[in-house]
Formats: C-alpha cells, sequence, structure tokens
C-alpha cells in the first residue's frame, strides 16, 4: 500500500527506469507512475543512453547494476562525462554491499536491494533525491543570488572611481565588502564540499542498520548460521571503513576552514606555526582549486612561528591564489605555484611564485592600486591586490614587492617581522 503523502509528486519529474527483467522494470514503472511521475523505460544501459543522449529531459536515472550490452556502472560513468553531476540510483539484487558502495564511488547518490520492500524504499529513495535536489537549488539561486550583487558592487566601484568623488571612508568599507564577499564565497564552496562525504555517510549507515535488523531477526529466529554473521561482519567493517573516511574528511575541511575564516573574521593577534597553519589555507582553499589543473606546493620549515595576525596571512595568500586563477591561467591550463616560506634574522620573508602568463610592464606600476584590474566585467574587482598591499604594510607592518615578466610568470615578495606590531 502506498502512503497519500507518497502518491503525488511535488513536482513532476521524468524518471528513466532502466532494468533488463521485463517484470521487475514494469513493477517499478507502475510504482512510480502511480506516484505521479513521467516514466520512460529502458531494457539496457545504451538503450537509456539513447534516451538521453535523444535530447529528452531525464531528471533521475533509475538502474539495475548487472545488465547485458552495458551495465549499470558503464552507464553512470558514461553520464559523469556528459552530464557531470546527476541524479543516479542503483538496483542490485546482490546482497554484498561492496558492489552498491562502487556504484556510489562512481557518482550514484543511492543504492536499493531488490527484495519485498522495494516499493517503499524506491519511492522514499526519490523523494529524499528530490528534497536534497531542491536543497541544491536554493543554494545554486544564492550563488547567483550573491554573484549579481557582487556585479553590482564591480558597477558602483567603478563609476566611484572615473567619478573620483569616493572618499577614504567609503573605500573602506569597499574594501571591507569584498573581504566578505571572499569569505562568503569561501564558505559557499566549503558548504558545497562537505555535501558529497556527508551524503555517502548517511547512505553507508542506512545500509548497515538495514543489515543489522536482517541480522538481528535471523538471530531471534534461531535460523542465524556462522555463514550468515561472518557476512554480516564483513559488510559491517567495510560500511564502517567508509563512513570513517568520509568523516574525517569532512572534519579536516571543516576545522580548518573554522580556523581560517574565525581568523579572517576577528583579525586577533596569536602566535601560530607557519607552516601547519599555511596547510590549513589550503585545505579550506581545496573545494576552488580542485576545479583547476593548478598545483599549490608550500616550502617552509615546520619550525618557524609567528606572533602576528594570522587572519591577515590568511587574506593575503587567499588574494595571491585567486589573483592568480583569475588571471595568470585559462580555465584548462595547467601550472604550479610554488610558496617558498623562510625566517631571516627577526623577520619572515614569504615568497608567492605563479608560472603564469605574467603582468604586462605597463601595468606593474598600477598592480597595487585600489580598482585597478585587467578583468573589468569578468568578476574583476581591482581590490584583491589592493587588500593585499595594505594587510601588509598597515597591519602586519611589512613590505611587499613584485617583480613579472609576460610569459614567465609572477613574483611576489612580503618581508615582515615575525612579531608584529600592535
Amino acid at each position: 500500500m502506498i502512503d497519500d503523502g507518497m502518491k503525488k509528486s511535488d513536482q513532476t519529474w521524468t524518471i528513466l527506469v532502466t532494468e533488463d527483467e521485463d517484470f521487475t522494470r514494469s513493477i517499478l514503472a507502475g510504482i512510480l507512475t502511480e506516484a505521479g511521475y513521467h516514466i520512460l523505460e529502458a531494457a539496457n544501459g545504451r538503450e537509456a543512453l539513447a534516451h538521453i543522449e535523444g535530447g529528452g529531459q531525464i531528471d533521475l536515472l533509475l538502474t539495475d547494476i548487472n545488465m547485458p550490452v552495458m551495465s549499470g556502472i558503464e552507464l553512470i560513468q558514461i553520464l559523469r562525462q556528459k552530464l557531470g553531476d546527476f541524479p543516479v540510483v542503483v538496483l542490485t539484487g546482490n546482497q554484498d554491499v561492496s558492489i552498491a558502495i562502487d556504484a556510489i564511488k562512481n557518482g550514484a547518490y543511492d543504492f536499493l536491494i531488490k527484495d519485498e520492500n522495494i516499493e517503499e524504499t524506491v519511492l522514499i529513495s526519490i523523494r529524499r533525491i528530490m528534497e536534497k535536489e531542491a536543497i541544491k537549488r536554493q543554494n545554486l539561486q544564492l550563488l547567483e543570488h550573491m554573484a549579481q550583487k557582487n556585479q553590482e558592487l564591480e558597477t558602483t566601484l567603478a563609476a566611484l572611481k572615473v567619478a573620483h568623488k569616493e572618499s577614504q571612508d567609503s573605500q573602506e568599507k569597499m574594501i571591507h565588502a569584498e573581504k566578505m564577499a571572499s569569505l562568503g564565497r569561501l564558505v559557499a564552496g566549503v558548504a558545497h564540499e562537505i555535501n558529497t562525504p556527508v551524503g555517502i555517510g548517511v547512505t553507508a549507515i542506512s545500509n548497515l542498520l538495514e543489515l543489522t535488523d536482517a541480522i538481528i531477526r535471523s538471530f531471534e529466529n534461531q535460523t542465524m548460521k556462522k555463514s550468515d554473521l561472518a557476512t554480516f561482519l564483513s559488510k559491517v567493517k567495510n560500511s564502517c571503513t567508509l563512513v570513517m573516511e568520509h568523516l574525517m574528511r569532512t572534519s579536516d575541511l571543516i576545522r580548518s576552514f573554522k580556523m581560517v575564516s574565525a581568523d579572517q573574521t576577528s583579525l586577533e593577534k596569536r602566535r601560530f606555526n607557519l607552516k601547519a597553519y599555511m596547510e590549513n589555507i589550503l585545505i579550506s582553499l581545496h573545494p576552488k582549486l580542485k576545479k583547476t589543473h593548478i598545483v599549490v606546493r608550500v616550502d617552509c620549515s615546520p619550525d618557524i612561528e609567528m606572533d602576528s595576525y594570522p587572519g591577515a596571512l590568511a587574506q593575503i595568500v587567499t588574494n595571491f591564489i585567486i589573483n592568480s586563477l583569475m588571471h595568470a591561467y585559462t580555465e584548462k591550463s595547467e601550472g604550479k605555484v610554488d610558496l617558498e616560506i623562510r625566517k631571516e634574522e627577526e623577520n619572515i620573508v614569504l615568497v608567492y611564485r605563479d608560472d603564469g602568463h605574467g603582468i604586462p610592464e605597463e601595468h606593474m606600476s598600477k598592480i597595487f592600486d585600489p580598482f585597478f584590474t585587467s578583468k573589468r566585467g569578468q568578476g574583476g574587482t581591482g581590490l584583491g591586490l589592493n587588500i593585499v598591499f595594505n594587510t601588509v604594510t598597515q597591519k602586519l607592518g611589512g613590505t611587499v614587492h613584485c617583480e613579472s615578466q609576460l610569459g614567465k610568470g609572477a613574483e611576489f615578495t612580503i618581508t615582515m617581522p615575525s612579531v608584529a606590531p600592535g
């Protein structure tokens, strides 16, 4: 019996049911049609791919794993290349959880066991995915709103520069707004990065609960065999390992982001280890860096410490890296960024070096000026390097110098006291 709350979907989704067994496919199609979804059917992966390549709008793929012609795993891999992130639920009649875990690793959102409860579990799974997709759409709308606001800010800043009417007070407010916008982009990236490991953890734990219920029933009914217990323990170990790996990944990202974002917000002075803090900054920037082919390396002795403002240093390194991604490389180009840190007497010397396009000679005298950018209208506000200059000279009591040639990258050298003033 289908729950009344499950009979009609909140919106009409088109679901492609891919299953080589005609009877099972017919059952699934009937269940989903009754629930209010629009259903397309395919007998194997190749037929499913033809549906999708034919230009039809598919909102979710429900596919068996073991099929002739093209397996469910092969179909998922091809879809990931063609469509990127796409809702997929896999079906398996095999009780071996490792097969389903392999599908999850290849990009499936959820997996279901074909048993007597399939009518209930398939509807619950799809409803859960619909809710997640709704949240994702809300996040995208938020990001679009932020981008629109950033564009409005850029237009305002350009008008102020052309008119020469901005006061020192308004300029400081603009710079603060850019810092907050940068932090907002970091928040959005980290939030998106956390979704995947948390989702995998939830799926694995849900499956583990089902396995536990099954073994408890067999124990209470005195039907449990030694082989059943051995199989259960093996599956428990696999699931726990999967959950632990993804929770540790999430924990590391949250810890690093919490430290870096708190430091940037408060700008309090404290003593910290430079190498460890640089690694935290790079972890917090991972959601942005992973979309590129740029490798960032840190060369720093593990015993160098500063008594300074870590949030200011995080702002500097973040702005340098974002500046390189925006100006020094194209979207698909490969490159490397080196951060070299050393101690010279009472000073810390930080050398930031990329191997990108370089800076034209006619721009060198203006790179630290507020509102100067070569990416006007393409997301550049002209405040990134100005924030770096002001932070180094005013907050950290240091100096910053740049050397660059077209085609040979850019190098920024910051010299600052190991104990900051104030």
